[in-house]
C-alpha cells in the first residue's frame, strides 16, 4: 500500500466519523452504549467528543501537511506493538495512526477499559481501505514477533515495560500531568474554557489540568462562578463517589479546601491529584515559576495559560484536549521514532 492510499484512507475515515456523529446509525449508537456499559467513565458524550476531535484531526490537508514533513521512505513494513492506555476513550488512536500512516503494521494490545471503540474504528478503516486488514492485528494474548514497541502506562507499569521490552527499540511512557497558570486577568470566557481543560473526560486524561498556579491571594470566586455548566458531573455516580470519598478525607484530616459541590480544590505542591480534586499553588514571582516549569518539564504533559511563559510551550485555555496531529504524548515524535529505528 503506497503513501497516498494511506493518507486518503484516513481522510475518508475522518469524513465517515463526522458523518456518524451528525447522522448516527443504529450500529454506531449501539457501539457507544456498549462502550459505556463496559466502562462507565466512557459516557456517550465523552466518546463522541473524542471521536469528533479525531475526525477533525483526520482532515486531508492536515494529514498531508503533517506527514509530508517527514519525507517517509517507501520500505518494507516493520511490525510495531502498541500497548494502549484506557484512561479516556480511544487514547491509543494517535499511536495507531502514526504506525499505520508511516507504512508499518500494527499489533495493538488494547486496554480492557477501552476495548470497544478502537476495534469499531479499525473496522471502519478496513472497510474504506481493505489492504489495511493485513496491517492491523489486535493481540489478546502475549505480545510476540514485533520489531519495536510503544507502551503507555503508570510509573509502576513502565518499570515492567522496561524490564520486558527494554531490548527492543521502544517508547515507554510514564505518568504525566497538566497544569494551568493564571494571572487573575483572565476573561469569563477564558475561565469557562479552563473548566473544559479540568473537567472534560472527568479529568482522567494526562492532558487534563490537575493543578492550578495562581497569584498570591487569588480570588477563586470569579473562577467558580463561571463553572455552573459543570453541575452535570453530579449526575455521574462513579465520579460523585470519588468526590464524596475525597471530600471526607479532606474533612477528617482538617485540610483547608474549596468545595464547589462537584469538585474540590486544595493547596498542594503535587502535580498529581485524585479524581474530583484539583490542586493549586500560589506564586509571587513569574520568573521563578517559569524556571520551575522548565525544570519539571518531564513531569508535565502540557501547560495551559492565556499568556506566554518564558521557555515554556503554552496551550491556550480550553484547548488542552484538542489534540493536533503533531501533539505527541510526552513530546516524543512517534513518526520520527518509527522512521529512524
Amino acid at each position: 500500500m503506497v503513501f497516498l492510499q494511506r493518507i486518503q484512507a484516513f481522510a475518508k475515515l475522518g469524513e465517515k466519523l463526522q458523518e456518524l456523529l451528525t447522522q448516527p446509525t443504529n450500529e454506531f449508537l449501539q457501539i457507544l452504549q456498549k462502550a459505556e456499559s463496559q466502562n462507565p467513565w466512557f459516557t456517550q458524550e465523552n466518546s463522541k467528543k473524542m471521536l469528533a476531535n479525531i475526525a477533525q484531526m483526520l482532515n486531508a490537508d492536515n494529514l498531508q501537511q503533517w506527514i509530508e514533513s517527514y519525507n517517509l521512505p517507501e520500505k518494507p513494513a516493520k511490525t510495531i506493538a502498541v500497548i494502549m492506555a484506557g484512561n479516556i476513550p480511544m487514547v491509543g488512536f494517535h499511536d495507531a495512526l502514526c504506525v499505520l500512516v508511516s507504512g508499518n503494521a500494527l499489533v495493538a494490545k488494547l486496554s480492557s477499559k477501552d476495548a470497544v471503540l478502537l476495534p469499531f474504528v479499525f473496522d471502519l478503516l478496513v472497510e474504506i481501505e481493505p489492504e489495511f486488514a493485513d496491517f492491523i492485528h489486535i493481540e489478546h494474548g502475549l505480545l510476540k514477533n514485533f520489531d519495536a514497541i510503544i507502551a503507555t502506562g503508570s510509573n509502576n507499569s513502565a518499570r515492567h515495560f522496561e524490564y520486558y521490552f527494554g531490548k527492543y527499540p521502544h517508547i515507554i511512557r510514564k505518568n504525566r500531568n497538566s497544569v494551568a497558570v493564571l494571572n487573575g486577568n483572565e476573561t469569563v470566557e477564558e475561565l469557562q474554557a479552563l473548566g473544559n481543560d479540568i473537567f472534560d473526560y472527568f479529568g482522567l486524561g494526562c492532558r487534563s489540568v490537575a493543578k492550578l498556579y495562581v497569584p498570591r491571594n487569588y480570588d477563586f470566586t470569579k473562577l467558580f462562578d463561571t463553572w455552573d455548566g459543570f453541575w452535570n458531573l453530579t449526575q455521574h455516580n462513579k465520579y460523585m463517589n470519588n468526590y464524596e470519598y475525597n471530600k471526607s478525607i479532606l474533612l477528617v484530616s482538617g485540610t483547608p479546601h474549596f468545595d464547589t459541590g462537584y469538585a474540590l480544590f486544595t493547596e498542594n505542591s503535587d502535580y498529581n491529584s485524585a479524581i474530583a480534586v484539583n490542586h493549586f499553588e500560589q506564586y509571587e514571582n513569574a520568573e521563578q515559576l517559569a524556571q520551575k516549569l522548565q525544570h519539571d518539564s518531564e513531569l508535565l504533559q502540557c501547560v495551559v495559560s492565556s499568556f506566554d511563559i518564558d521557555g515554556v510551550p503554552i496551550v491556550r485555555l480550553g484547548a488542552a484536549q484538542e489534540n493536533k496531529l503533531s501533539d505527541y504524548a510526552d513530546g516524543v515524535d512517534v513518526v520520527r521514532f518509527l522512521t529512524t529505528e
